[in-house]
């Protein structure tokens, strides 16, 4: 009797027949390790959830037991000694104690935060360093003969220009020396007349002319005095050498020959909010966002519009609110609170502090802005009566709160800004402002750089919320035209991103996902936020460099 081996099926990736290691929650494909890196990259789907084809398989709940009590499970996680406990386990009673599952679920969350700036920047980055490495090691190579030749030739220079300046500094310093010598020996001379003929007054006379005149050329030799070098040698020669030697410009944030415009922009989804129009958003993660109008201001869900918390200490005199909230690095929300001072709100909403107190009782706070790139944190201050707009002004202060800067006045003395209602940052520096009928725009130390006031076949420019994006374009709502523009770093107006865009009837806050590259639109009438896509990034990336790793480490190998 014959008898027949029962087959195994061996799981594919979906796109290519390599075998299964990865699956994706999102859109349930099994993926093989260079699709899952393809996968993430993609801005369509970089932020989809990734797991091990072996926890999708495994079906059954993972229970552990106590380390310390065998027979009890872990039901509880102590937040001061951050441990899992079980019911047995009575030393932890008096701490803070959370459910292992709601910790778990906060840690996972906190896990892909840090997932998400790997996938975006991280990797990213690490590629693109690596080929910049390739090329300057072969560039070292070719070059460094002649570079050991060129430095020793400029080492020789600087080394004589020092000699020379030390021996005009021995000359000086023995010219010095006897001066002070020949002062004593007159001193001397003139005791011995005093004393013994006191009407020879020639010989003095004589020498007290020989001091006057200039000394002959001594004999030079060198001395350990303290010298200063600086005074002597020549400050031109000296920075002439060393600005020959070549340095390396920093890494920026975002490396834009890597992203391009899409032709089109592309409706990616969208999620309704709870009868709360969207006036402006601050973005904590690219599921997570605070969302407000002209009286709430509340964390929500980007899948599924669900308010997760509620702040209950907003300003009532605050009116119309509009960019009085933002998220710094660490994503603590920072907002203008009912006394006008600004709040830092933790991670795990439970703590409340006062970053900044204001203290002027003609100027307050009406939006602010934290910088991604500096962590300064810009605050939009306007004094205002009824009828009447005193001045405004933005000041700029450090992670600590402490004051570092205020700009308010043009170059000729007059003020900048009228009645300021968003506020922002560009990747070069810029302060960017949406103002009463114009973009006014600063460079980071605070000098006026340029004001748009809207495209020429306009009559009249409406702006609201702005933001700016990888590429450094600003992007901004127009109220007038219901449409959402697009300037370059410079003020020059490109495209019309969004004219009435579908979903979204009249555009008023935005703000950009520098993770996944996409572009939020709060409505001020139909309680929507809408995603779209515009940019694009090239694909195909990794697989190149990944390709070109394994080159790159048999040439480094070979060159040991």
């Amino acid at each position: 009797m014959s008898t027949v081996n029962p087959q195994c099926r061996v799981h594919q990736c979906y796109n290519c027949s390599n075998d299964t290691e990865y699956y994706c929650e999102s859109c349930s494909y099994n993926l093989c390790p260079s699709c899952k890196e393809n996968h993430v990259y993609d801005l369509n789907t970089v932020d989809h959830q990734i797991l091990t084809y072996l926890r999708k398989v495994n079906c059954y709940s993972i229970v552990e037991t106590c380390v310390r009590h065998h027979d009890a499970l872990y039901e509880r996680y102590c937040q001061l000694c951050k441990l899992p406990i079980c019911c047995h386990c009575t030393e932890h009673r008096k701490h803070d104690l959370q459910d292992v599952r709601i910790a778990y679920e906060a840690m996972m969350h906190q896990v892909r935060k840090v997932v998400d700036i790997i996938r975006s920047e991280t990797l990213i980055n690490r590629c693109i360093r690596l080929n910049k490495m390739k090329d300057r090691i072969k560039e070292w190579h070719t070059n460094s003969p002649f570079a050991h030749l060129d430095m020793l030739k400029r080492a020789s220079k600087l080394n004589n220009k020092i000699d020379r300046a030390l021996i005009k500094f021995d000359y000086k310093h023995s010219c010095s020396r006897q001066i002070v010598l020949m002062n004593k020996h007159l001193a001397r001379l003139e005791n011995y007349e005093h004393t013994y003929d006191w009407s020879a007054t020639t010989p003095v006379q004589v020498l007290l002319s020989i001091k006057k005149t200039k000394c002959h050329r001594l004999y030079l030799e060198r001395h350990n005095n303290q010298m200063f070098l600086t005074e002597l040698i020549r400050k031109e020669d000296a920075i002439n050498c060393l600005n020959k030697i070549k340095k390396t410009d920093r890494g920026k944030r975002y490396e834009e020959k890597f992203l391009k415009l899409m032709s089109f922009t592309k409706l990616h989804r969208s999620f309704s909010l709870s009868e709360v129009n969207c006036y402006h958003i601050s973005l904590v993660t690219s599921d997570l966002v605070w969302v407000s109008d002209n009286y709430d201001l509340f964390l929500s869900n980007t899948s599924t519009g669900k308010m997760l918390y509620c702040i209950d200490d907003l300003n009532s005199e605050l009116f119309p609110r509009y960019g009085f909230h933002t998220v710094n690095s660490e994503g603590n929300l920072m907002y203008i609170n009912m006394n006008f001072n600004i709040n830092k709100l933790s991670t795990d909403l439970k703590t409340k502090t006062k970053f900044i107190e204001t203290t002027s009782s003609t100027l307050k706070p009406i939006c602010v802005y934290c910088s991604p790139l500096t962590g300064d944190l810009l605050v939009v201050y306007t004094g205002i009566y009824p009828f009447t707009i005193i001045e405004s002004n933005v000041t700029r202060y450090n992670e600590i709160g402490e004051l570092i800067q205020v700009i308010q006045y043009d170059n000729r003395g007059q003020s900048l800004f009228t009645l300021p209602c968003y506020i922002t940052e560009n990747n070069n520096g810029d302060v960017v402002v949406s103002d009463d009928g114009a973009i006014v725009v600063t460079t980071h130390e605070g000098r006026y750089r340029f004001t748009y006031k809207g495209h020429p076949s306009e009559t009249r420019l409406w702006p609201q919320g702005i933001c700016t994006d990888a590429l450094s374009h600003i992007l901004m709502c127009d109220k007038n035209t219901n449409s959402v523009q697009m300037l370059d770093r410079d003020g020059q107006f490109l495209t019309n991103l969004l004219i009435r865009p579908s979903g979204i009837f009249s555009p008023v806050s935005l703000c950009y996902d520098a993770i996944t590259h996409r572009l939020l639109v709060g409505s001020s009438v139909d309680y929507k936020v809408c995603i779209y896509r515009y940019i694009t990034r090239e694909i195909g990336f990794f697989e190149r460099n990944l390709s070109s790793d394994q080159s790159f480490l048999t040439y480094s190998q070979s060159e040991k």
